[in-house]
């Protein structure tokens, strides 16, 4: 008989885990993660995603990719991400955390300033698709919102710096680039409120750029 006062164990449970490669068809894989197979495949071959044990039911190197990819895309909790990938939160959570810091190891690899002649090849192209002469770069901003009221907000500000325009807590983005999606600089510094010329005038990047003085910036009318 159970002693009085104890609690009852839950049974085991078994997620029933998948391949998204071989489960999903080309169309619904990009839809759910935003990256086709192939870019997926790369990119768990870049990471350095294996585990130094082999406890239990590891997961393979594109589960953890796919299981972030899924979080980043949908904007919802890990719970969700791990519901969705066949494992518990806490596993969706660990593998969510390992791919975020192997991608922000690799971040000076593959975010940086063009060469003069990727500068040319994208003014080229410009010039060519919409008669803009002298472009190689684009900017602009984006609002990255938060699901609730941040928390551990930095030091001299309050909750109501995160309140952007659009009525919701975020911090507003500022992404450089060309026509190819190639991202050459991302500031991730300004809270919500902050408007896009603001972030503008105060990033190291504006000074690069205007250093080079032959190639020009393409923006809307907040920059």
């Amino acid at each position: 008989n159970r002693q009085r006062g104890m609690r009852a164990r839950n049974p085991p449970v078994i997620n029933r885990r998948m391949d998204p490669l071989r489960a999903l068809s080309d169309t619904e894989f990009k839809s759910h993660f935003r990256f086709d197979k192939e870019s997926v495949n790369r990119l768990a071959g870049i990471l350095n995603l294996d585990r130094p044990n082999k406890r239990g039911r590891p997961l393979t190197p594109v589960q953890q990719v796919c299981l972030a990819l899924n979080f980043y895309a949908g904007g919802h909790f890990t719970r969700i991400a791990g519901l969705c990938g066949g494992v518990s939160q806490k596993t969706a959570w660990s593998a969510i955390n390992r791919v975020t810091n192997q991608l922000c190891l690799l971040k000076a690899q593959y975010i940086c300033m063009p060469t003069t002649q990727e500068m040319e090849e994208t003014s080229n192209r410009l010039e060519a698709k919409f008669h803009l002469p002298r472009f190689a770069f684009g900017i602009d901003g984006v609002v990255m919102s938060f699901d609730g009221a941040p928390r551990k907000i930095p030091d001299g500000t309050v909750l109501q710096d995160h309140w952007n325009r659009k009525m919701r807590y975020a911090i507003n983005v500022q992404v450089i680039g060309n026509d190819q999606h190639h991202i050459y600089d991302i500031n991730v510094d300004w809270l919500g409120s902050t408007h896009d010329a603001r972030v503008w005038n105060n990033s190291p990047v504006k000074r690069v750029i205007e250093r080079q003085r032959r190639y020009l910036l393409a923006g809307d009318s907040g920059y």
